[in-house]
């Protein structure tokens, strides 16, 4: 099944957000921080390559609670918007 385009934009830009958070960290020495980034967005490729609700709706429930925990909250300023908008699109549990 192909990605729905809404959501296809989405995840590019969550992509884009992340990959921009992680050289920060990078640079910064915060390697943990920087793997809890990695960690969050390493399914998302597959999901665009082979769009499947189920892994949409693990992204939501699993991945993206377990980043926002280990994260401080302003950390996640660049994600909240796209966030609102991805909602609409998955299945919460």
């Amino acid at each position: 099944m192909q990605c729905p385009d809404r959501v296809r934009e989405i995840i590019v830009k969550i992509l884009i957000a992340s990959i921009g958070q992680i050289r920060e960290l990078c640079n910064e020495g915060k390697m943990e921080a920087a793997h809890a980034a990695a960690d969050h967005i390493h399914n998302l490729p597959t999901l665009l390559d082979r769009f499947d609700q189920k892994l949409l709706d693990f992204y939501w429930n699993v991945e993206k609670p377990a980043f926002s925990k280990s994260m401080p909250q302003s950390d996640m300023v660049a994600f909240a918007s796209l966030w609102s908008e991805l909602k609409e699109y998955v299945r919460e549990t």
